[in-house]
């Protein structure tokens, strides 16, 4: 499992496995950015999100041939009272698999910037960002000039867009920013001719986060970081430009949350219900019933799930469905 920091968001714990034979100086630009997104299925019998495989392909697309997995652990040391302890080497530290002894292949200080970071900054830059566009690519180029030299970065776009590829050119980098405000902006042409509408994200921040997630590292990438820019407003654009009435409308057809989050949603429910309750003038008891309705719709799911013969699983299902299960 690759190690994950994001920033803002989550912090997925883990493993990273690196040592590619073949490197370049940058990481090739990813194709069909956001596919993963149309293969993931509901596995109701391993009560997760699995992905669905087409067969292989033969195509001309990255090849890492790995000849030593190394194994790269992120580790804090405290004191028993809880304090950092600094000044620790290598020699210090006795690594073992199933007993048998481990050599330390290097040995790096969390501050130390000779390990290469991996960064994907996610902008969103929907209608709700409008009257904030351009302080957000002024505080993401802010971003680009403290890249280390080893530094690779990626800018996805809240619709599921790769901006740019993995690079340390920081002047493409740039370059690519401000695209979005000059998209932002649109053009009067000339006498009313050649100009451009203003162009906006979709806010399917939710969406470009599993893509990137799923997507955007692999072995190679030693110290992997997504920073997550946004408002956070998917709910409410959902209600505006996409229909959505209900929190379900939101969880399952809008965010997928309930395909590929493990919890099917429950978590995102509530901050998703106030910001359709927000958008919608719904009012406190509407709310809470949207609320209550989510959470006994998994559970009736999970009820139905947990049954082998079709018959005895519709009943199941709308027994919780017909009891309820309240938040």
């Amino acid at each position: 499992m690759i190690r994950v920091l994001l920033i803002v968001c989550l912090l997925l714990p883990g493993l990273a496995l690196a040592q590619s034979v073949e490197k370049s100086g940058e990481k090739p630009r990813l194709k069909d950015f956001g596919s993963s997104l149309k293969k993931l299925k509901w596995d109701p019998e391993k009560n997760a999100t699995s992905e669905v495989t087409y067969g292989a392909r033969d195509d001309d697309g990255d090849v890492i041939k790995i000849d030593t997995l190394l194994v790269v652990s992120e580790l804090l040391v405290l004191d028993k009272n809880g304090r950092v302890v600094s000044g620790l080497k290598a020699s210090d530290f006795a690594i073992t698999e199933e007993g048998a002894p481990q050599q330390v292949g290097h040995f790096l200080l969390g501050d130390n910037r000779s390990l290469p970071r991996s960064i994907v900054l996610i902008i969103d830059y929907s209608g709700s960002q409008f009257p904030y566009i351009r302080n957000s690519v002024d505080a993401a180029s802010v971003l680009v000039d403290k890249l280390g030299p080893r530094d690779r970065m990626a800018i996805v776009t809240d619709d599921v867009e790769l901006l740019v590829g993995f690079t340390n050119d920081k002047r493409e980098l740039k370059k690519k920013l401000n695209t979005l405000l000059e998209k932002s902006k649109g053009a009067e042409g000339f006498l009313g001719v050649g100009g451009t509408r203003r162009q906006f994200g979709k806010s399917a921040q939710y969406s470009a986060l599993m893509a990137t997630l799923k997507e955007a590292f692999d072995e190679e990438d030693q110290r992997p970081i997504i920073i997550f820019q946004t408002d956070g407003d998917e709910a409410a654009y959902a209600c505006t430009h996409e229909g959505a009435l209900h929190l379900d409308d939101f969880l399952e057809r809008r965010t997928r949350l309930a395909l590929t989050a493990p919890d099917r949603g429950l978590a995102a429910a509530a901050p998703a219900a106030a910001a359709m309750a927000a958008a919608l003038g719904w009012s406190r008891e509407r709310e809470r019933a949207e609320l209550d309705a989510w959470h006994a719709q998994v559970a009736a799911r999970r009820a139905a799930e947990a049954e082998r013969e079709d018959a005895a699983a519709l009943a199941a299902y709308r027994a919780v469905l017909a009891e309820g299960a309240p938040v």
